[in-house]
């Protein structure tokens, strides 16, 4: 939710000079106010059975509680209203409220009463729920805020979910401070700049620089303050590496790529630690860095480096977008489907800073994510996710490594196993299909059929190139696809092979037999021709 949030914030006060002033608002609800009754109509309508209202009823009419009066609980009394928050069916039925709220927006944005902000006439943004945190998003105008107000009201009277005016903040991106002021005190609300907390991290804050992470770098200094360095072994001072002063900045890293000074800052501090020292101090230090950071199956203490941590943990956008945005990855088979709205930001951000998506996103994602991780570690990933009988499969990958290098000769013998290979990873539909064209126009569902093929396109080019000889790779390896690859081999060798065989019928046929010469001779002449 703080990348969601940040991003939209970016992207907003990117696209501010070209599109509508907009507002930003958080208003913070509450469990404790739901509505028994109407909570039931809400569970009927979403298509919940008898039995299942009977369930959930039992368990919010056995809700009671006491108050403690000088030390002495008073007689139980039953609650009417509200969700426990302890109870873990609670946050369920709360979703279910919260989509209401979502489906009443949707509403008023359908009858033109609120309008959201919108890039590249694609995705459409109004509101975003986490947990009990709801952010609207929309165009700055008065009539956008009373439909806000007006919503919400409704809301109130139907579920009994108050929102706490008082603690909502107002933000406007290009709008006159005194135009945001004016709005807040009509509603009641406090207003915020651009650069604000949001679940303990700061949103919109420039953080790829240093100063960006003083608090990171504050919050585990106070921390050191507190132990005593040089009372603790050496094992107890690794212990508190890895499971406080590693563990500390790990919330801020997912979120952003960390500058290199911030990390080496860290290590420094990690360093000083292991050794018992402070930071004006100098002691020798008895076990090598390399040693101190390398993992315990290599030799090492198993304190991973902050780079790799940042790196690694980012990672996992850069797999969610490629994988999980465009293609969702099933027990059974990898099929299309409909992409997330992460992915549909990402895009339209990247159009209107590339205006090529297409080039951007084989370059920074399928390219780069096939640099990073070897086109091997790739296949088998995507082998082991997809296959149920994973050991029938490491068989068969196994056979299909002893695949013979093709050196020029029996190209039809290497052209069917090939065939086969690429049959079996569902891949070679490619050498019949011509590429999707990109175009300004395209439908979401045209890019993922687009990229979808570049990917298998990639992967089958690999495997071609993977199963020829050293001297025919570097001949072929700059072929654009692999349909162009499979067809200069098939024009070349099919031909050589037709030829030869041409050349080989004609000498047969015109080789004559000699009554002057021995018979044995002449019949081994024969079998030279016939190879």
């Amino acid at each position: 939710m703080v990348s969601l949030l940040n991003f939209i914030v970016n992207i907003r006060i990117f696209l501010i000079k070209t599109l509508w002033q907009r507002f930003l608002s958080s208003l913070p609800l509450d469990f404790d106010s739901v509505l028994w009754d109407y909570l039931d109509d809400v569970l009927t309508s979403f298509g919940f059975g008898g039995k299942c209202h009977s369930w959930i009823s039992g368990c919010l009419n056995s809700a009671k509680g006491s108050v403690l009066i000088n030390g002495s609980p008073t007689p139980e009394f039953q609650f009417h209203k509200g969700l426990k928050q302890v109870d873990p069916l609670s946050p369920f039925l709360f979703i279910l409220v919260m989509k209401c709220l979502h489906l009443s927006f949707q509403r008023v944005m359908k009858a033109s009463l609120f309008k959201g902000i919108s890039s590249n006439n694609s995705l459409t943004i109004s509101h975003l729920f986490y947990a009990d945190d709801a952010v609207f998003v929309g165009k700055w105008n008065i009539s956008n805020i009373n439909t806000i107000m007006h919503v919400l009201k409704c809301f109130f009277l139907a579920f009994g979910l108050k929102i706490n005016i008082h603690k909502s903040k107002l933000m406007g991106i290009g709008v006159c401070k005194e135009d945001v002021t004016d709005v807040a005190s009509i509603i009641s609300c406090v207003t915020f700049s651009s650069l604000f907390n949001y679940l303990g991290v700061k949103v919109r804050a420039a953080m790829y620089r240093i100063n960006s992470w003083n608090e990171v770098i504050d919050k585990i200094s106070s921390r050191l303050s507190k132990w005593k360095l040089k009372t603790l072994s050496i094992g107890g001072r690794l212990t508190l590496i890895k499971l406080v002063l590693t563990a500390t900045p790990l919330y801020h890293m997912s979120l952003y790529k960390a500058p290199i000074g911030f990390l080496n800052h860290m290590e420094s501090i990690r360093r000083d630690l292991f050794k018992g020292i402070d930071s004006s101090e100098k002691k020798i230090a008895w076990v090598g860095w390399e040693i101190f950071l390398s993992s315990k199956k290599n030799g090492g203490l198993g304190a991973s480096s902050f780079y790799a941590i940042n790196r690694g943990i980012l990672f996992k956008w850069i797999w969610r977008k490629s994988i999980r945005g465009v293609r969702r990855v099933t027990d059974n088979h990898s099929s299309l489907k409909r992409a997330s709205p992460w992915t549909d930001l990402v895009r339209d951000f990247i159009y209107f800073n590339h205006k090529e998506p297409s080039k951007y996103f084989n370059l920074k994602v399928f390219t780069r994510l096939s640099d990073f991780c070897d086109h091997i570690f790739i296949t088998k990933i995507k082998v082991s996710v997809i296959m149920k009988n994973r050991e029938s499969m490491k068989d068969m990958m196994s056979k299909f490594d002893k695949l013979t290098k093709f050196e020029g000769q029996d190209f039809r013998r290497w052209q069917k196993k090939m065939h086969f290979l690429l049959t079996t990873l569902k891949v070679v539909y490619v050498l019949s299909t011509p590429s999707l064209v990109w175009s300004e126009n395209e439908t979401l569902e045209t890019t993922r059929k687009r990229m979808k093929w570049e990917n298998d396109d990639y992967m089958c080019r690999g495997h071609i190139l993977n199963g020829m000889s050293d001297s025919l790779f570097d001949i072929y390896q700059n072929a654009k696809s692999a349909k162009a690859l499979w067809e200069s081999l098939e024009s070349k060798y099919m031909a050589e092979d037709a030829s030869a065989t041409k050349f080989l019928v004609s000498n047969f046929m015109n080789y004559k037999m000699v009554d002057t010469r021995p018979v044995m001779e002449q019949y081994h002449e024969m079998l030279r021709i016939l190879g």
